[in-house]
């Protein structure tokens, strides 16, 4: 049965519903990247492996 008052009557009514709000604006872009170093950078050298009688070892019953 029809009461004659439609639903979205009903909601706003009932809920306090306004209309939506604008969207938020959207955050400044972030600063253009500064530009790179004219120097060279130093760099660790390269890993070594470990001798075989300084790795640990592992007891592993078969």
């Amino acid at each position: 049965m029809s009461t004659g008052t439609s639903f979205s009557v009903t909601f706003v009514v009932t809920t306090g519903a306004g209309p939506p709000s604008l969207p938020r604006p959207r955050p400044p872009r972030p600063p253009p990247p500064a530009p790179a170093a004219d120097v060279l950078l130093l760099q660790a050298d390269a890993a070594r492996p470990a001798p075989a009688n300084a790795r640990i070892r592992t007891r592993k019953s078969v």
